[in-house]
């Protein structure tokens, strides 16, 4: 700049970057170009200029610094409200209804849970079930691309069917397996059971079953007493099941189905079921109808047979005396036991100390002889066969027919000895040692009581068999066709019994099988219920029971086969 009395003056200013807990430093540099004219001063003034060659940033926690270090405490007194209070003292009572030890590794079981929207991606193939009367366990088998090992488990429902099952068996061929399956309790409906009470009404039984098996009770029947004496019978749920509901047969309008369905054991009386379903309106192919005429009873001048229900108990039959015999064989009876045996070698006879066998002697006509003695020991609830001790002489061989006063071949020397002792191991084994003139020869284990008591329905069987009849009734004129012995007790139930087989009498039976076929679109089925003993059926106007129903389940149908009965006229 030219000027001919101008000066110049430079400023200097500082900038400052502040940085906390940093330092900065400033070097100040000042740029100023001086172009003297006239040899005279010259002032320049400017301000500073600074270049900041590259930026940085920063990001850290926060970080607090409290100074203050003195220690607060706080104290407060804690307020409860309570509502409402009250006291109470009782006893503690505690019922004992099952005792069970078990040894056991543990052990987790997940079931594989199925339902019919999933059946495509399990990779189930087919799915069938049979429900059938008088049948604890229903019937259930699958075909899947995914198999199943043996014990698996296996739950889940179709439509309003739920189901839940152990693998039984399966057979693979190529991808498919077919798998067959069993109830998920299926151990403990085959456990042996004790009962210490000598009789009780049928729906206390029913419900210490259910609670046994873990399961809800839903029971519609009469409320009788059975007749039998389960203490120390040993039987499995199982048999027990079988023994309290399956004489129930013999009369079918009466019929009393037992299964399970979910948690839920079901005892059903037919007659007594709570809803009715009508299928004359779902899709199905042209019925089989079957009918019969049944008869129950027949008329008869002479009563001197059984007539009318009864039990073992009230009515027993009167034990057959008598002989019975065929060519050179004869057996002679004396209340039902027999006392005497001769065939064409010989002759035996027995001897009883009360209901047992006590001793048993042969004499052969060549001479031969046995005698046997059957010793027995008592249990605090039982009796069991503790030893036999038979004594045995050889033939004479002398060339004469020996006759049962042949009183010397009883004493001959020439013979062998045979003693054989039972003893009871526990849980239904037994020890069984033979000895031979007093040489041991062997011994073995077996299950099953060695000269066991039979049964009373047993020995009543068998004297029914041997020609033994009931003691007459004059009440009624007839006498019946079907087995009229009933496991109750009580005269008003078995009267009600022996109306119900004249009901039956002269019926006309109808059976009709039908099969019901729901087509299923996008996953849903036009049929939603499968038919089960819960209910009735309705069929064109006619109200049935249900026998059996098979029902098969595909991706695409559903086929019920629905085999029910009724009886009219």
């Amino acid at each position: 700049m030219e000027s001919g009395d101008m000066s110049i003056k430079l400023k200097p200013g500082i900038c400052i970057a502040w940085l906390p807990f940093g330092h900065v430093h400033i070097k100040s540099v000042i740029y100023a170009t001086v172009i003297p004219v006239f040899r005279q001063s010259v002032k320049v003034s400017g301000d500073t200029s600074r270049k900041v060659t590259s930026s940085c940033s920063v990001h850290a926690d926060t970080l607090r610094d409290i100074r203050i270090v003195k220690k607060i405490t706080v104290m407060g007194d804690t307020e409860r409200r309570i509502g409402r209070c009250e006291s109470a003292l009782v006893d503690t009572k505690r019922t004992l209804v099952k005792k069970l030890r078990l040894l056991a590794d543990t052990r987790i079981e997940i079931p594989h849970t199925l339902t019919y929207a999933e059946f495509r991606e399990r990779g189930i193939r087919a799915f069938s079930v049979t429900l059938g009367e008088l049948t604890l366990s229903d019937t259930i088998q699958l075909e899947t691309v995914r198999p199943l090992s043996i014990g698996a488990c296996v739950e889940g429902r179709v439509l309003d069917y739920a189901f839940r099952f152990l693998v039984e068996e399966t057979s693979q061929r190529g991808i498919v397996q077919s798998v067959k399956g069993t109830y998920s309790r299926d151990v403990l409906l085959y456990t042996p059971i004790h009962i210490y009470v000598e009789r009780a009404k049928v729906s206390r039984y029913a419900a210490e079953i259910a609670s046994a098996l873990g399961l809800r009770l839903h029971r519609l029947t009469d409320d009788f007493t059975p007749s039998q004496n389960f203490e120390g019978s040993g039987m499995t749920y199982h048999d027990f099941i079988a023994a309290l509901f399956g004489w129930t047969a013999k009369l079918p309008q009466r019929q009393i189905n037992v299964f399970i369905r979910g948690d839920t054991l079901h005892i059903i009386q037919r007659g007594m079921e709570e809803s009715v379903v009508d299928i004359t309106n779902w899709p199905h192919a042209q019925p089989t109808i079957e009918r019969k005429l049944l008869r129950s009873v027949w008329h008869s001048a002479n009563n001197n047979h059984e007539s009318g229900a009864h039990n073992e108990e009230d009515t027993a039959p009167v034990p057959f005396t008598g002989t019975i015999s065929f060519k050179e064989i004869s057996r002679t009876y004396a209340n039902g036991f027999l006392v005497r045996e001769t065939n064409e070698n010989g002759y035996s006879t027995y001897a009883y100390d009360g209901e047992y066998l006590a001793e048993k002697r042969t004499h052969n006509v060549d001479g031969s002889t046995s005698r046997t003695d059957y010793a027995y020991a008592s249990t605090g609830r039982d009796v069991y066969l503790f030893k036999e001790w038979e004594r045995t002489t050889e033939a004479v061989n002398d060339g004469k027919k020996h006759t049962e006063y042949d009183w010397e071949d009883w004493s001959r020397e020439k013979g062998t000895e045979r003693i054989t002792y039972h003893a009871p191991l526990g849980y239904g084994w037994y020890a069984t040692t033979v000895y031979v003139d007093g040489v041991l020869e062997g011994s073995s284990l077996s299950q099953g009581k060695p000269g066991g008591k039979a049964s009373q329905f047993t020995v009543e069987q068998s004297n029914l068999s041997l020609g033994a009849h009931y003691a007459s009734d004059d009440t009624l004129p007839y006498s019946s066709l079907i087995d009229t012995e009933f496991p109750v007790v009580g005269a008003e139930y078995l009267q009600l019994l022996t109306r119900e087989i004249e009901w039956l009498n002269r019926k006309t039976q109808e059976t009709v099988t039908v099969e019901i076929r729901a087509r299923i679109q996008n996953g849903i089925s036009d049929i939603d219920h499968i038919v089960d003993f819960t209910e009735r059926i309705r069929f064109e106007g006619h109200e049935y029971f249900l026998q059996s129903n098979t029902v098969e389940l595909t991706p695409r149908l559903l086929r019920q086969t629905i085999k029910m009965v009724r009886w009219y006229g």
